[in-house]
């Protein structure tokens, strides 16, 4: 693996043995730890200038310039729980030098529910009709999927099984290199069917190029089933069938990923040319650093994932890697082409911004361990027929020399199928979405769907609340509005958009955007900073929360000698959340009805704040401070300054009523504090305390 830049963990290690305490930090046995996945640019070097935190167990994921010019690592971090919150540091991380991304190292979970049943033939796989495989496979000139490799990350594989051993990816420099050799130079040895990454509840980091499925329900093996079982060994037929399997281990039997152990494998799966990338897994935490490289990723791979099985639906919560914008995420449906009841769902249905496409899910018959095959149900076996589906685009598209073979793919998956699958929640609303249609992605041209997604707004160029939103007067304030279009299908020319809104606070001085000529799949912001913003003229008063609808009205062409112009519609809700000193703008749409001056949640003032003790000894200062309890606190904000009107700073956030600052000297400094609640998923922060000197 080639390196080109130095990154100096000399200075990590060095810090992990002299950590310095932060001035807030008390005592310790108030730090605490948790672990972290981080980037940097491949060429940079970073150092630890500040004293917030430590790292420790510092572990290289990958390095390759050759592949987005990043570095990956994993680490512990230990911290002051009495000076910082996690979410506090990792914020403190991502402004240092040299860092490109930082989260969480969290889990994730498999997004299956097994079915007992057993049957040693081949049963009538209903699915394959449904998705109309055979009039695709039809139209094929050779067999479906042949000379694609479709990675799946999970479990592992039963490679040895009956119906899958002829359909295995084959490392031919290992099949034939040094055996305990890493013979190709990847940093994995032995890898012939693929590797592990999978680090297990010891942590044992140890790579290995054996991705046996050890799975009891076989999970990973009823997954590479789906896409290419081999015909006539008495288990059906996949999908994909002509398609070569590459097993990437990095979940157990607890169906547990840890998103270090995806980093690394989605980085194999790339490296060792992977067309298409299966994973049925999620979480409903977004990490920045797995998205990056997803990112990344998806200009050579079809990224597939599980949208999950919580039955929940975006407008509450997203499941990740589903929901993001270059991954196609999958909803589960029955023989009746109705989402299942337990399948997470999108509340925008006719469109591909979260979940792009519902297919099979339920009672889907493959391979298990022991040469078996089980019925299972979950968004974990409808992904891999998505995946195998776009195996065969992508073959097909190679056969037709297709440049961008992925995208292309992309776009026609969650686009071409004129089928709808229909999903009702508890309330009565019905949502509509694509149903998977491979013969229609095998046939049809590609055409345009924009979709306006990704909104950001602010309410000034500083994006503070200014003098004309008080309640005292009738003076006008601006909304800036921005946008991301996303183009998943054909190449678009001139494309435009247009905002309105009927809330009788609002006007809009500037509701037209050019967005421009975008390439197929691709992706056009706007930012609420730029020139190209829209404009809204607004009225509002302090200490309440205003909800705007707008509308986006799309304008495109399609790219070619006669191109066709096609029109279409979005709606979103703006948030305005008016607060002491900010205001806190939100994307709702799809999920909040028009409505007005609806009362915010705002906590109490923060009353008598003290001084409990001053204490001088040994060149430090010592200050505790204690406040009574605010109604409607979720947690309190502590400030400091050395003056007493102005050049405050944030020293801590806590849940109880009391902080202590213990700093060098003997200096004397002045404090205030203010409560904060959550509405909508906002902070609505109440009025500052008195202020109060050390």
């Amino acid at each position: 693996m080639k390196n080109t830049g130095v990154i100096y963990i000399a200075a990590l290690l060095f810090l992990s043995a002299c950590f310095l305490h932060n001035s807030t930090i008390c005592a310790a046995d108030k730090y605490g730890s948790f672990n972290i996945v981080f980037s940097v640019y491949g060429g940079c070097s970073y150092e630890e200038k500040e004293n917030d935190y430590r790292l420790e167990h510092i572990s290289e994921l990958f390095s390759d310039d050759g592949f987005g010019a990043a570095k990956y690592y994993s680490a512990t971090v230990e911290y002051s729980k009495s000076a910082y919150s996690e979410e506090e540091i990792i914020d403190i991380i991502k402004e240092r030098e040299g860092f490109l991304e930082v989260s969480r190292d969290e889990v994730m979970y498999s997004e299956a529910v097994p079915d007992m049943r057993f049957d040693p033939y081949m049963q009538k796989q209903w699915y394959l009709d449904n998705i109309n495989a055979y009039s695709a496979w039809d139209m094929l000139s050779k067999g479906p999927g042949e000379n694609t490799v479709v990675a799946v990350i999970d479990s592992g594989v039963n490679y040895e099984h009956e119906d899958l051993r002829n359909n295995m990816w084959i490392n031919a420099a290992e099949v034939y290199g040094v055996k305990g050799a890493d013979d190709d130079g990847n940093g994995v040895a032995d890898d012939i069917y693929g590797a592990c990454f999978y680090t297990g509840d010891q942590g044992n980091s140890d790579v290995t190029g054996d991705p046996y499925d050890t799975d009891d329900n076989g999970h990973g093996t009823h997954v590479a089933g789906i896409i290419a079982m081999s015909g006539g060994n008495g288990g059906g037929r996949g999908i994909a069938y002509a398609s070569k399997i590459m097993a990437v281990k990095a979940g157990g039997s607890d169906g547990k990923f840890l998103v270090s152990d995806v980093i690394s494998a989605v980085n194999y799966a790339v490296k060792m040319g992977a067309d298409v990338i299966n994973m049925s897994f999620g979480a409903v935490n977004r990490s920045d650093v797995l998205e990056s490289l997803l990112k990344k990723a998806s200009q050579k791979s079809v990224l597939v994932a599980a949208a999950g099985n919580e039955q929940t639906s975006t407008a509450a919560e997203k499941m990740y890697p589903a929901a993001y914008p270059f991954v196609i995420g999958v909803m589960a449906t029955d023989a009746d082409d109705k989402v299942a009841e337990w399948s997470n769902y999108d509340t925008r249905d006719n469109n591909v911004i979260t979940y792009d496409i519902a297919a099979p899910g339920v009672n889907i018959y493959s391979t298990v361990f022991d040469n078996k095959y089980r019925y299972m149900s979950g968004t974990s076996m409808a992904a891999p027929v998505v995946s195998a589906a776009a195996a065969v685009v992508y073959g097909s598209a190679r056969e037709k020399n297709i440049a961008d073979p992925a995208k292309y793919t992309f776009g026609q998956i969650v686009n071409s199928s004129a089928k709808k699958a229909v999903y009702k929640d508890g309330l009565g609303n019905e949502y509509t979405y694509p149903g998977l249609n491979l013969y229609s992605a095998v046939t049809e041209k590609p055409s345009l769907n924009m979709n306006v997604c990704g909104f950001n707004y602010k309410t000034s160029e500083s994006g503070e609340v200014s003098s004309y939103l008080v309640s005292l007067n009738d003076e006008k304030g601006y909304i800036y509005c921005g946008y991301d279009i996303q183009n998943t299908w054909g190449a678009a020319k001139n494309v435009t958009v247009d905002m309105t809104t009927d809330s009788s606070l609002c006007r809009v001085v500037k509701g037209n955007s050019a967005a421009g000529d975008i390439d197929a799949c691709g992706v056009k912001s706007v930012p609420c900073s730029g020139s190209d913003a829209m404009i809204i003229e607004f009225s509002g008063r302090i200490g309440e929360v205003y909800d705007i609808p707008v509308k986006y009205h799309v304008t495109g062409q399609t790219d070619g000698n006669s191109p066709v112009t096609v029109e279409q519609e979005y709606e979103d809700v703006i948030r305005v959340s008016l607060n002491q000193n900010t205001a806190v703008m939100s994307s709702n749409a799809y999920t909040l009805p028009a409505k007005s001056g609806a009362k915010s949640e705002k906590p109490a003032k923060v009353k008598k704040l003290r001084v409990i003790y001053k204490n001088k000894k040994g060149g430090k200062t010592k200050v505790k401070l204690k406040w009574n309890k605010a109604d409607g606190a979720k947690k309190y904000v502590v400030y400091y300054s050395s003056k007493k009107n102005k050049g405050f700073k944030k020293l801590c956030r806590c849940k109880k009523t009391t902080c202590r600052h213990t700093f060098k000297g003997r200096k004397r400094y002045y404090y205030k504090v203010r409560a904060y609640a959550k509405s909508a998923g906002n902070k609505i922060y109440g009025k500052y305390s008195n202020t109060v000197r050390g």
